[in-house]
Parts: structure tokens; sequence; C-alpha cells
């Protein structure tokens, strides 16, 4: 009774933890893209915010990002590649989502890699990148954990790749997470 009652607390207060994250991002993305637009007369018509960073990011560095497609790829790559360029925040959001659900582990390290790309382009993807930590943890936890290491992530990471790990494998995320605090 008392384990339940102190998980179902960690669960409430890292719901709440998120909530008042995304809200906190939300609301620092609208200022931002107001900044951005008041900055830069954009038509929010014709360029979302996002769009604009990478627009006026180094034309080389984009050429690289779009060129990242091999055809080695496996399609479930290119299909999140090509999503996460997505112009249209909610056509973006949804194509990532969907192509996140058939996700091969053996593609997760390029795509955190590019998710990396484009946070130092500017581009913030809080949405995607939580979506994604959490998806990588449920499918390849040894590898998302080794990652938010290699990458220096901060806790957030941590907390979404626990997060999906907890989906597929509770016991072995609560053992993951009693041996590295």
């Amino acid at each position: 009774m008392n384990n339940r009652l102190i998980a179902f607390t960690t669960s409430g207060v890292l719901l709440a933890s998120s909530i008042l994250w995304v809200s906190l991002s939300h609301h620092e993305g609208v200022a931002s893209k107001a900044d951005s637009q008041a900055q830069h007369h954009i038509d929010p018509g014709k360029a979302s915010a996002d769009q604009s960073q990478i627009e006026r990011s180094n034309p080389q560095e984009v050429a690289g990002i779009e060129a990242m497609t091999t055809a080695e790829e496996s399609s479930e790559l290119s299909e999140l590649k090509s999503a996460l360029l997505e112009p249209v925040e909610d056509e973006r959001y949804r194509r990532f989502l969907d192509g996140l659900r058939t996700m091969k582990p053996g593609d997760a390290l390029a795509v955190a890699l590019l998710l990396k790309k484009l946070k130092e382009l500017g581009r913030q993807m809080p949405v995607e990148a939580a979506a994604f930590w959490r998806r990588w943890g449920e499918i390849d936890p040894g590898a998302a954990m080794t990652q938010a290491t290699a990458q220096g992530a901060g806790a957030n990471v941590y907390k979404w790749a626990l997060q999906g790990w907890a989906t597929a494998d509770p016991e072995a995320a609560r053992e993951w997470l009693n041996d590295h605090s």
C-alpha cells in the first residue's frame, strides 16, 4: 500500500512538473515568436518563427541538415528527418509523432543528433524532443540513457527516457533509477 502511494505521488509530481514545463516553454515560445517577428519583419502567414530561424542560419548548415538523408537510411528514419524540417508546426507534430510509432532502435541515434543540431541552430522543439526521448526509452532504454549521458543531457531528457522505459519495463526503469540516484 505504501509503495502504491509513493508511486502515485511520484507520478503526480512528474506530471505536474511536465505540465508546468510545457506551459512555461509555450509561454517563452510565444514571446520568442513575437520578438522574432518584430525584429525580422516576418509575415506570420508566410513562415513560422522556427522556419525563419533556420532560414537565417548559415545556408551551408541548413543544406547539411537536409543532406543528412542517405540511400542507406530506413524509410522510417527518412520520414522522421523530413518531419523535423516541416515548417508548419502542427503538421510537424503530426508527422513526427506518427513516425515515432514505427521508429527502429537503430534509427534513434540519428534522430537524437538531428534534434541536437536543430537546437544548436536555434530551433527549439520541446514537444518533439520529449516525445522522441520517451519513445527511445521505451524501445531501447540502454542506448537512450547512454546517449543522454554522452550528450551531457539535462534532467528532462533523463526523465523523458525513464518515462518511456517505465511504460515497457517499470521494474528495470526503477532499478536503473535507484542505481543512479
